[in-house]
């Protein structure tokens, strides 16, 4: 018995449906939307790596920039592929990793 695959990519689905995915990470005050699926791994895996920072101070780590194309503005973030570790978290992993 053959599986049959199809294939849809991100552009294709939501040209479909006209939904756009949007996630709200945080509890209470803390909701912030997050638009970016790289930037959602990156938010997240900070926040796994030393869950004693709140949202807002890891949300300052990734600073968003605006710029204004033909059409619309488009916002953006230059660290959206790293994750931010704390100093003292740091070199402790460092230690780590040298042994």
């Amino acid at each position: 018995m053959s599986k049959i695959f199809n294939l849809v990519n991100r552009k294709t689905l939501f040209a479909a449906t006209g939904v756009t995915l949007v996630v709200a990470g945080g509890v209470g005050e803390q909701c912030r939307q997050l638009n970016d699926s790289s930037f959602i791994v990156s938010f997240l895996r900070t926040f796994f790596v030393d869950p004693s920072v709140s949202l807002d101070d890891i949300k300052s780590f990734y600073p968003i920039f605006v710029s204004e194309d033909e059409k619309s503005k488009i916002f953006d973030n230059d660290n959206k592929y790293f994750v931010m570790f704390n100093e003292k978290l740091t070199s402790k992993m460092d230690i780590n990793a040298r042994r």
